[in-house]
């Protein structure tokens, strides 16, 4: 089969030899040499297709990683490309360890990035336990042996991978090593030492919540964090628990009752998961050297299992383990899994076994059937949900064949000459593509379209984005308020040394700042003008509490020069002479504010807002909000959407799609009951409102006011 990569085609599934898809008339030869056969994953970011090479003998099997920004605009874009670029520039140093799959081509079409990979044939460890139950304390030992050497080159290479899990391990079929797949979300620290949280600073939180360490959930991540995961990832293998279910930082560590291992090891889990990085190990080589240094592996035998309950909720510092579906721009950008991470989204491992469900696997298997393994980028499949309870039958939607089925009644229709055979044709049809979409749509279908929060999301991205001018000026201005809110604290920190220090020199260092600005250079030579002078201004200052505060001032303002979009966001307030930051804060305060309450209380909002109407309207004109849309109800939709953007925004996209489809689901319906009326008028006519009980419709009814 060929696959169309068109992440809007209706009907991507193609011929095997097919030039063009037959849905939307895309070329399905990429760049002429890559053809997709199946889709092994998808996530916010992109989505991950199992491939051949045509342009090679044989046609090798590959994979092909797709990233699509969700957003158009040039400075996310432009954030895109250089995740993008960075990312392949690590895969392919990296590509050298016999271990990591190897980087074959990547490239950009049509805004869109491509990375095409080697191919992996085996299976995950996430597969291994859920199959053959959890894993002995010398297997997982065996596992930390395999992978610790992987991640002692990784981070000698300077890369932290973020996102180790049991899915993203693979026990190649043809030797039965491990492979570490996956790097859509690699941090390259180039050259930073990473010694601490400060120094691996990031702008995304990307990864799998609950495999995460803690900094970086804090967006601060550290070799070390890789090490916290590879714990995490060794405490599912022994319980086969979700870290869902467990917290290791919960008073009494009572999880570790459940672990049929030595209490040696125990201890070297325990360091592994510490929650502060200065109490963890610091390097993989030295974890190795305390497994060197441990016995024999206990017999699990000899050990009682205390069954466990799913935590209620995590100690306040603990992330929540709630899979995710947004990964990090870095995912970008960014972070699938299934439903998550960049090039390559993380997923989120879900599902969970018994401790004593099935016996112990032994050390080294033998290759799974073909049922059983996964490729390069299979883990990046959601887990299969459950069965939905089937929907009752509409009154239209009667059996095709049987006793008081619609062919019995057409047939007597028929009888009577009262219907005609193309019309028993094409209300045929009609049903078959009715059937099509409502089983797209339930593929789309996510439990978040019913939670209220998201509906409250979809509202204020459709009062945004109402024309393309408020969709181009609006949107920015909620980047730039995002911006703003991250990096509160650098600019109340300006502020205050600006307000302390008043003297001469300081307001040279000042002056020398607002005359760069005025000159709208770009971010490096920004910075590199600033340091020039500044070096010849400090080098006149006597006092040293006076040169320490100014050189603290100028370190501020290179960190905000270091992305484009804060820096942005600097130069406004600065170009509207606008020095007073303090409306930062009251704006962090409102979107909190909205992250933990009711934030679709507009009204509410609103009044807080003008209580502090002086303040924002100082703010809309630095965020570039044109006069007649600088209103407090304005101001209350971007609190709103900057406080729900980080977990919603991924969704958006598929959500369109699925109004999309049933948009044509309803068309198709009412053509249905049309011809159903020249059947019967009198039993079936067209209801006044569109109201039916398949699938996705009430989703559809609530939302389509909404989406334009």
């Amino acid at each position: 089969m060929s696959y169309c990569l068109n992440s809007d085609c209706m009907d991507p599934k193609n011929k095997p030899q097919a030039a063009d898809c037959h849905a939307c008339g895309s070329k399905l030869l990429l760049r002429d040499r890559y053809r997709a056969t199946r889709v092994l994953g998808k996530g916010g970011f992109g989505t991950t297709f199992s491939a051949k090479d045509e342009g090679l003998p044989g046609q090798p099997d590959c994979v092909i990683k797709q990233l699509k920004p969700v957003l158009s605009t040039p400075q996310y874009v432009a954030q895109c490309q250089k995740l993008f670029q960075r990312e392949a520039e690590t895969l392919g140093r990296i590509g050298n360890h016999p271990q990591i799959p190897r980087l074959l081509d990547y490239f950009e079409m049509g805004q869109e990035f491509y990375l095409v990979q080697e191919y992996i044939s085996g299976y995950t460890l996430h597969k291994e336990a859920k199959r053959s139950g959890p894993l002995t304390e010398g297997q997982v030992r065996d596992v930390l042996k395999e992978v610790l050497p992987i991640l002692d080159y990784l981070h000698q290479q300077k890369v932290i991978h973020r996102d180790i899990k049991p899915a993203n391990v693979i026990r190649r079929e043809i030797d039965h090593k491990l492979i570490l797949i996956d790097f859509g979300v690699v941090n390259d620290q180039g050259g930073a030492d990473n010694s601490t949280p400060a120094s691996g600073k990031t702008d995304f939180v990307v990864g799998t919540k609950g495999f995460a360490a803690p900094e970086q959930i804090a967006k601060k991540p550290v070799y070390a964090s890789d090490l916290y995961s590879l714990g995490i990832t060794c405490v599912f293998l022994l319980l086969g628990k979700l870290p869902k279910d467990f917290n290791p930082h919960q008073a009494g560590q009572p999880w570790l009752q459940t672990l049929r291992v030595s209490p040696q090891f125990q201890q070297v889990l325990i360091k592994m998961l510490a929650a502060a990085t200065c109490d963890r190990y610091s390097s993989a080589r030295e974890v190795l050297q305390a497994l060197e240094q441990l016995g024999q592996p206990a017999d699990a035998d000899s050990f009682a299992v205390v069954p466990i309950q799913p935590s209620v909720a995590a100690p306040s510092g603990w992330p929540s383990a709630v899979p995710t579906t947004q990964p990090s721009v870095a995912q970008v950008a960014a972070q699938p899994s299934g439903a998550q991470p960049t090039v390559s989204p993380p997923s989120a491992v879900s599902g969970s076994i018994s401790p004593s469900a099935q016996p112990a696997v032994a050390a080294r298997r033998s290759p799974q059937p073909e049922s059983a393994r996964a490729t390069t980028a299979e883990v990046l499949k959601p887990e299969a949900s459950e069965p939905e309870t089937p929907q009752k039958k509409s009154w239209w939607n009667k059996p095709i064949l049987g006793k008081g089925s619609m062919t019995e009644r057409i047939a007597g229709l028929v009888s009577q000459q009262t219907v005609s055979e193309p019309d028993i044709l094409k209300h045929q049809q009609v049903i078959d593509s009715m059937t099509t979409l409502i089983n797209k749509v339930q593929k789309l279908k996510s439990q978040q379209f019913s939670d209220p929060r998201f509906i409250d999301f979809v509202k204020v991205q459709s009062d945004l984005t109402r024309t393309a001018e408020d969709r181009n000026s609006l949107m920015l201005a909620a980047e730039l308020l995002a911006a703003g809110i991250e990096f509160k604290d650098i600019f109340l920190d300006l502020q205050t040394t600006e307000a302390r220090y008043r003297i001469a020199a300081a307001q040279k260092i000042y002056d020398a700042v607002q005359g760069l600005f005025n000159r709208n250079l770009e971010p490096a030579a920004f910075v590199a003008a600033l340091n020039k002078k500044a070096t010849e201004i400090l080098a006149d200052i006597e006092t040293d509490k006076l040169r320490q505060a100014m050189q603290h001032y100028l370190s501020q303002i290179e960190l905000l020069s270091q992305d484009k979009l804060r820096f942005q966001l600097f130069t406004l307030f600065k170009s509207s002479q606008e020095d007073d930051y303090s409306i930062l804060q009251t704006a962090a305060e409102l979107i909190e504010a909205c992250k933990e309450g009711d934030s679709g209380n507009i009204e509410q909002l609103n009044r807080q807002i003008r209580i502090q109407y002086t303040g924002f309207e100082k703010l809309g004109r630095v965020l570039g909000i044109p006069a007649q849309k600088r209103l407090p109800e304005t101001y209350a939709r971007l609190i709103q959407y900057v406080a729900l953007s980080d977990r919603y925004q991924q969704s958006y996209p598929r959500f369109r799609q699925v109004i999309v489809l049933l948009e044509k689901w309803h068309k198709h319906y009412r053509n249905a009951v049309e011809i159903r009326q020249r059947f019967n008028p009198d039993e079936y006519k067209l209801p006044k409102e569109f109201k039916q009980d398949l699938p996705g419709v009430e989703v559809y009814e609530y939302f389509r006011e909404y989406v334009t």
